[in-house]
């Protein structure tokens, strides 16, 4: 895992206009010190994007990302404490883990509501306020945490997982530091027409497209808009929009050039009368395949969102219908994933 580094917004402190004054001067106060700080939010509200801003205006601007969600135990494990070797199948050398490496940094666990509770149960002397001391896997060897920042972000309620038994009790007291709630892009229609000029400049520098304006009525339709994707949709919007515009004398972005959603063979229509032919005719697992990316797409990747989202009973069962149709994450989620990138 690699610091990250992009960046969608100008400036850091961008990322914080989406709070209301009060919650913002909170968080830039806490963002001054070593405490920890959660990040509550919906999908697609941006908390990897504060997180960064976070780190930015602090002491520990540097900072490596870890989606918790995107790794097994094992693994997860081995990316944090670091292992011996022998300490499991493939462990063929000594490596350090994150936890060792990240001295004078941020650390971001994203989806942490995702993780095992015996990773929670690893992870309690790690996040406590003093004598932070962990044990590469394998290893009986008990070491220091370094002087380093922590920053959590989940989409999900923490205390109805502790009622429900699926998060201890004692970690999410030793997180819930400073925990500030993001709130949905639906809730501060005003920063709409901030963020889609913003988008829309950097994405057109981005794919050096002529962008010239976006007219009042494609704006309209913007605002009236729910966003259930939030900040990211808007972006992905903007974005599919914005390279498939009419480009003569400029793009100027109209209502009716405002694609909300992919064309999928779902839309596929017919004449009536009309008897479609093989070819023309969508099939059930072409429209189950389309309807996955669909989904992974509205959760920009994210697996365990997006089997909520298609209400299957695992990961595996999600993972077994992608591999029948072929279907792999895009680039931009895995940098993200890794932490390098969204």
């Amino acid at each position: 895992m690699t610091p990250t580094k992009e960046k969608t917004f100008a400036t850091p402190l961008d990322a914080f206009s989406i709070l209301d004054p009060v919650a913002r001067e909170r968080l830039l106060r806490a963002a001054e010190t070593d405490v920890s700080i959660l990040l509550v939010g919906e999908t697609g509200t941006g908390k990897g994007q504060m997180a960064r801003a976070i780190a930015a205006a602090s002491p520990f601007p540097q900072m490596i990302e870890v989606n918790c969600a995107a790794l097994p135990d094992e693994l997860l494990g081995s990316e944090l404490f670091g292992h011996v070797r022998g300490a499991f199948t493939g462990a063929v050398r000594d490596r350090k883990g994150l936890l060792a490496e990240s001295a004078g940094k941020t650390l971001f666990l994203d989806e942490i509501g995702e993780i095992s509770l015996k990773m929670q149960r690893m992870l309690l002397r790690v996040v406590q306020r003093s004598h932070r001391t962990f044990k590469p896997l394998g290893s009986d060897r008990e070491m220091l945490v370094p002087d380093l920042r922590f920053l959590f972000a989940t989409n999900r309620n923490l205390e109805l997982l502790v009622s429900s038994g699926e998060f201890r009790q004692d970690l999410l007291r030793r997180i819930d530091i400073v925990t500030i709630t993001i709130p949905p892009l639906r809730t501060r229609p005003e920063l709409i027409p901030v963020y889609a000029k913003r988008f829309l400049e950097d994405l057109s520098r981005h794919h050096r497209l002529p962008f010239r304006e976006i007219t009042s009525g494609a704006m309209k339709r913007l605002l009236e808009y729910s966003w259930p994707g939030n900040v990211r949709e808007l972006k992905n919007v903007l974005e599919r929009t914005l390279v498939t515009a009419p480009r003569e004398n400029g793009i100027r972005i109209r209502e009716e050039d405002l694609l909300f959603s992919s064309p999928s063979l779902e839309d596929v229509s017919f004449p009536r009368g009309a008897a479609p032919s093989e070819k023309s005719f969508p099939t059930l697992d072409q429209i189950e395949a389309q309807h996955i990316r669909k989904a992974l797409d509205a959760c920009g990747g994210r697996i365990p969102e997006a089997v909520r989202l298609l209400g299957l009973q695992s990961r595996s069962a999600l993972y077994r219908r992608m591999k029948k149709y072929g279907i792999t994450l895009e680039r931009r989620t895995r940098n993200k994933e890794k932490g390098g990138k969204r």
